[in-house]
């Protein structure tokens, strides 16, 4: 047999073999992947049709970290930005959904809804105006563009978008609403009503009429209305923190504070992380004496926004509710630090809580700054006074409580503190006077006749010669008053 001549040619065969292999793994994975996009993407969505929001937020993230140019990833992240609120991620994730090739008359609309929100109507109306050259026979985007113009008080272009949507589409719900929103701001009650009876009559089971009539009920102050309304809409859109938080309002003009904490806190659990949310939190705890929930609320708020002065003057209020007067003083100097014209109108209240904290030279002096700032603070004066007594200084306390009763006097508390401080003062007749006066004003109180009891005791029978001990000052230490 001839050997054949030259180097033996190796066969083709195996790296063929791993050219397809290779290729039969990398569509795999790119399969694998795409279901994964696809899987994290509904979950997203699930998840912020839920209310969970940030949970929401990492879904997106997640797929905009192995592919960031996604355009769907973008533009939910966007959506879900919107919702937390965060606006101005919203608008950079928008904006690259936009730039990405996703739909554009999606995005266009989402930037306006975004911007709306954050006050800008005037680019909220320009990014509906973009969608609307794209789709001119859209009743939604009509809608959209005369809810932006009723905002702006525009009322003829808003009436003139709505009654276009609904020659587009006569049985169009949003500029139904939209029109009753238009007569109501144009105080034309009765076609409010008209249009929103009109959409409930078109569809009972659409949300928005709901909460649109209970804002029409609770501008007449007809609460429990609105009340009735608002459960409508909660019923329909039970993850919406928009209808607990208008109920929580309504039961805050109705003074039913319990039931507004709830709501707010409802609104939270479905996703509200807003300040306004907290705020009225805050101030609903401390109406009700929930001191230390209402410190956790302002740290928060404080904690996000610092340069929020009635935020600190409100943490001020809730220290001094738990006793914590030195923080209350921090607060409120706080509040000065961002406000220099806080200073004259916390004079008063600083000078309460440097007594309480029983630093009293520095009460004398924020007493005496609300003095000067009005000579005819009696209160003032009164509790100046008090200072006075607590740094011996009696014959200055004397001359405010003097000027308090002169300014109040009906002030039971403030004469008999005159009583005591002449009695001590040993200027006997002078608190007769004063005690006698707190029992015209008031016959039962036992403090006026057991002093003027123990001023008409006769002196006591002293020996020809005793051993003088050095006389211990007594103190007067009678609570601030408001």
């Amino acid at each position: 047999m001839q050997k054949a001549k030259g180097k033996r040619q190796k066969s083709k065969f195996p790296v063929y073999s791993l050219l397809f292999t290779i290729s039969v793994i990398a569509l795999s994975a790119q399969a694998g992947w795409a279901a994964s996009i696809d899987q994290l993407m509904q979950e997203g969505v699930a998840l912020r049709d839920s209310g969970k929001i940030d949970q929401s937020i990492m879904k997106f993230e997640q797929i905009l970290k192995s592919k960031s140019k996604n355009p769907e990833g973008n533009y939910n992240l966007g959506l879900s930005y919107y919702k937390k609120p965060d606006y101005e991620k919203a608008i950079k994730f928008l904006t690259n959904a936009f730039k990405f090739g996703f739909d554009p008359i999606k995005t266009h609309i989402a930037l306006g809804q975004v911007y709306q929100a954050m006050g800008d109507k005037q680019q909220g109306e320009f990014e509906y105006n973009q969608a609307l050259q794209m789709n001119p026979r859209s009743p939604g985007l009509h809608t959209l563009l005369a809810d932006v113009y009723l905002e702006n008080r525009s009322f003829t272009l808003a009436e003139q978008e709505y009654n276009i949507a609904l020659k587009i589409d006569t049985a169009y719900i949003p500029a139904i609403v939209g029109l009753g929103n238009y007569y109501h701001q144009k105080r034309q009650s009765g076609d409010a009503l008209k249009q929103y009876e009109r959409a409930q009559a078109i569809d009972s089971n659409y949300a928005p009429t709901y909460y649109n009539l209970a804002r029409y009920y609770t501008e007449k102050q007809d609460f429990q209305k609105s009340i009735e309304q608002l459960n409508k809409y909660i019923q329909l859109q039970p993850k919406d923190p928009k209808g607990y938080i208008a109920l929580a309002q309504d039961y805050t003009q109705g003074k039913n504070y319990a039931r507004a904490i709830d709501n707010i806190k409802q609104a939270q659990a479905n996703g509200d992380t807003s300040l306004s949310a907290l705020k009225t939190l805050a101030y609903l705890y401390l109406r009700t004496k929930q001191p230390a929930e209402a410190r956790e609320a302002l740290r928060q708020i404080t904690t996000r926004t610092s340069d929020d002065v009635n935020a600190w003057l409100d943490y001020a209020k809730a220290y001094l509710q738990t006793d914590s007067f030195q923080s209350a003083i921090n607060a409120y100097h706080q509040a000065i630090r961002l406000d220099s014209t806080q200073s004259t109108l916390i004079a008063f209240d600083l000078g309460l809580a440097y007594y309480q904290a029983t630093k009293y030279d520095s009460s004398e002096l924020w007493f005496t700054k609300k003095i000067e700032q009005d000579t005819l603070a009696a209160g003032a004066y009164i509790n100046r006074a008090l200072a006075y007594i607590q740094l011996k200084k009696y014959k200055e306390s004397i001359k405010d409580l003097e000027k308090g009763v002169r300014l109040k006097p009906d002030h039971v508390q403030a004469h008999l503190w005159l009583a005591q401080v002449y009695a001590f003062l040993k200027m006997d007749n002078q608190a007769k006077i004063e005690a006698n006066k707190v029992l015209k004003l008031d016959p039962k109180n036992k403090e006026a006749k057991e002093l003027l009891v123990n001023l008409s005791k006769p002196p006591p029978v002293q020996p020809d010669y005793w051993y003088e001990e050095e006389e211990q000052e007594e103190e007067l230490p009678p609570p601030p008053q408001q």
